[in-house]
């Protein structure tokens, strides 16, 4: 039989490993030399270009841009969105990254969470949410690492009162990145003109990708008229923006292409965005949705048949998975 001494050690013991188990892990590049340095111990926030970790000789400050990776352990809630994700069952995912939110205590791994919910519910075509929770990334972190999943419009219309009188209230917002939001959702909107201006003031905000975006959501309005000249300047613009927010750009570059006749290059374009941005979930799907198109028109039926189960496996339960689907049948 266990003496009380025993089995508090043993209570001890287990505490121990479970702590132990439970320590985040980072591993980021030394700056001398670019070796790996593993860290262990606790992310204690991880907001703009910096994550700070508790670790044995008290707090470290890590650049992002040093960071390879890390580790953490996460609810189980988010275990299963993840899980859900990785199979791309990404619809399905939505309503338990909600839930992870709810779950989730720490700041800074909330805001991992929102992101990829906010790619989920872009995709979902739930962009007042969407819009919502990305004004709410702002408010955690300013200077979010996470820019890149901005639901901004690329073309999508919405007529909900709601929606629109909530992107107005964006647009005179101090943070420039909810500006940019307000003024991409107003650009088709009866306040068109007000978009437009706080998009041209936008495109020499100092902040590069706030520029870059709010250039390229200017070509939206001169997708139709644009010429060859103008289009080489997007183009080259473009391969000047990080690379985590060239999709977007990419689908109106691809758009003044086509209009000019230039399906090979307008394909080409999309084809990047379906190979190196897959994280991208609605922006991937359009550009495979369009990609389809071309290569149907071109009279590529085995093209366009890969295109298809390519959207049928990677975004199942969508309407254009759906319709993807009819057509092989059709076809076969």
């Amino acid at each position: 039989m266990l003496t009380a001494v025993g089995t508090a050690l043993i209570l001890s013991l287990g505490w121990l490993l479970t702590a132990a188990a439970a320590q985040d892990v980072i591993v980021s590049r030394a700056p001398e030399d670019e070796t790996l340095i593993t860290r262990r111990g606790t992310i204690l926030e991880w907001r703009g270009a910096e994550v700070v970790m508790e670790s044995t000789g008290g707090a470290r400050r890590i650049p992002n841009a040093r960071v390879v990776e890390y580790q953490t352990t996460w609810q189980s809630s988010y275990e299963t969105a993840r899980r859900l994700m990785d199979q791309r069952q990404l619809l399905e995912a939505v309503p338990v990254l909600a839930r992870a939110l709810d779950d989730e205590p720490r700041a800074w791994a909330r805001h991992v969470i929102r992101a990829d919910w906010i790619r989920c519910l872009s995709l979902a075509g739930q962009d007042p949410l969407a819009a919502q929770q990305f004004v709410e990334l702002i408010a955690e972190d300013s200077q979010t690492r996470y820019m890149s999943v901005i639901p901004l419009s690329w073309g999508t219309v919405t007529h909900d009162p709601n929606f629109l009188n909530q992107a107005q209230r964006w647009l005179a917002a101090s943070h420039p990145a909810v500006s940019l939001l307000g003024a991409s959702w107003l650009l088709s909107s009866p306040h068109r003109p007000q978009a437009l201006q706080v998009l041209e003031d936008l495109s020499r905000d100092i902040d590069p990708q706030i520029a870059h975006l709010a250039s390229a959501q200017l070509w939206r309005a001169q997708v139709t008229t644009a010429d060859a000249r103008q289009l080489n300047r997007w183009l080259a613009q473009i391969d000047r923006m990080p690379t985590t927010i060239r999709p977007g750009p990419r689908q109106i570059a691809a758009e003044a292409l086509l209009r000019q006749g230039q399906a090979e290059d307008a394909l080409l374009e999309l084809m990047k965005t379906i190979i190196l941005s897959k994280e991208h979930y609605r922006l991937c799907l359009t550009a495979l949705e369009q990609s389809e198109t071309i290569l149907t028109n071109q009279g590529n039926v085995r093209g366009s048949e890969g295109l298809r189960r390519e959207i049928v496996r990677d975004f199942p339960g969508t309407s254009a998975a759906h319709s993807a689907q009819l057509r092989l049948n059709q076809g076969q």
